[in-house]
Order: C-alpha cells, then structure tokens, then sequence
C-alpha cells in the first residue's frame, strides 16, 4: 500500500474516533472491533529435478481482509471476516507475484486470546481460523503461452497447468496490536496456512531462447506461512486528546514525508 494513502486511511480513522464519540463511550468496556489490513505469503515449490536450469523455491500470494472481534470476555474474542488471495506460480519468471495467478477468496472465522493486561499499549495474542473458499472450488486445467520477463527473459513457455485450490485451510495465528492511541491499533499477524484437499500443478516446456525445448514442473504445497498488517479500530470508540493527535500527526508526517523533507524545514542555523 502505497504510504500516503495509508495516512489518509489513518487520519480519517482519527477523525472517526475523535468526533464520533460521546463522554459516556469512554466508560464502556470494549465490546467490538473491526480490523482490516494487507498481507504476503509464500509457498514451497518442489520442482522438477533438472539441473539444466533453476527454478523458483517458493509461491507467493498477496492478501486482502476485513475481519471483526466480537468481545465474548475482556480477553476471549469470537472473530469472522471476509478475505481476498491472489497465488503467483512459476515466480521465477515473472518480476511481479508469478506468470500464473490463481485467485481465492471466502470467509473466515475463528477465535483468538489476548494474554496481557488490557491497560497495556502492546496486545499479545493467539488463535485459530478456519478458512473457506467460495471462489473457485472447481478443478482447472488448461495450456497457455507466456514470455519470461524476468529469469532468461524473453524466453517463450509453453504452460500446462492442474489446479484445484483447497475447499477448506486452518490458520494458527499469533500477532500483536500496538494501541497508536484510544481506539485505534497497528496490527501485525503471523500465520501458517494448512489447506485441506487440493493441489497446484505446472508443467512448462521452453519453445525459444537459449533453453529452447527444456522442460520443467513445479508443484506448490498447500502449507505456507504468511505475515499481515493493519489497522484496528475498537467499539465504542474513546475520545483522543488535541496534543495524542498533533504529537501523532507529527510523528507520522516526519516518517512519510522523509529526511529531505525533515531537511526543508530545519532552521539554517541548526545545519
């Protein structure tokens, strides 16, 4: 995510909390929370044993989620969401997240545990999900052509592939939430993604370029760890004070904006 959108989202999520509130919401317990975020994984690839060329060792995926806490203790959460995936196969051969993409997405929903006291600024946690897939259950063969713009760049493939993506993953997580101020937290997740069922499969034969006429398969495992990040908001939300906001806005201004930017507005008396 690029960074100034990432302030904007954060500074609208300020706003939110700042003005949406009342006196008496800073009472209440923390009952709910909504947390969205981006993420990376990667899979390993077992290849085909040539030697000729090499071949990439893993398959990366981008993520996309929304999920929701429901507080059923102070530290007991029932969680659910909705989540986005894109897979990369044949990575080595693409500079960006691989020449075949296969898309999933569906539901989540699971339960995590918080371990620290609830005044603290750092919320340590553990849990597991079940994760579902609605998007492409159906098994998918085919053959198609592509040109490497990456590793022997410019070289043409032929590409037979076999794919059916798990109908089902358990997801073990730990992660932490870094309260930035009232009702708002950054938040950084581990996971490792079991699927259930399901395989991904690559057969690829080189029709030009110095390897014309090699080939190659690489098969991705459904088992792969991953990290995210995001922003979680709590409900009812709590007012935030004028100076937590401009020591924030500070803080987050002289982090994007940079070290030439810092240098723009630094005093020539103090270089």
């Amino acid at each position: 995510m690029d960074k100034r959108l990432f302030f904007i989202l954060l500074m609208c999520t300020t706003f939110v909390t700042t003005w949406a509130t009342t006196p008496e919401d800073n009472d209440k317990a923390q009952q709910w929370s909504i947390k969205a975020g981006i993420g990376t994984s990667a899979a390993e690839t077992e290849s085909s044993d040539n030697r000729t060329f090499y071949s990439s060792p893993d398959a990366s995926s981008n993520l996309f989620y929304l999920q929701g806490d429901y507080y059923l203790t102070p530290k007991l959460t029932l969680s659910g969401g909705v989540y986005f995936e894109q897979t990369g196969l044949l990575d080595n051969f693409s500079q960006d997240i691989g020449l075949l993409r296969v898309n999933t997405a569906g539901l989540t929903v699971g339960s995590k545990y918080y371990f620290l006291p609830k005044k603290w600024v750092v919320q340590a946690y553990a849990g597991a999900f079940a994760q579902t897939n609605f998007l492409n259950l159906k098994r998918t063969t085919g053959k198609k052509y592509y040109v490497s713009n990456n590793q022997y760049r410019g070289a043409g493939l032929d590409v037979n592939y076999d794919i059916q993506r798990p109908a089902l993953s358990i997801v073990p997580q730990v992660g932490l939430d870094l309260r930035i101020f009232s009702s708002v937290s950054l938040c950084v997740d581990f996971n490792y993604q079991f699927g259930l069922w399901g395989h991904q499969r690559t057969d690829f034969r080189f029709n030009s370029g110095p390897l014309q006429g090699v080939t190659g398969s690489q098969t991705t495992s459904n088992m792969k760890p991953g990290i995210s990040f995001g922003v979680k908001v709590d409900f009812p939300m709590r007012k935030v004070s004028s100076d937590d906001l401009g020591n924030l806005f500070e803080i987050l201004f002289d982090i994007l904006s940079g070290p030439r930017a810092q240098d723009r507005y630094q005093s020539p008396y103090l270089r």
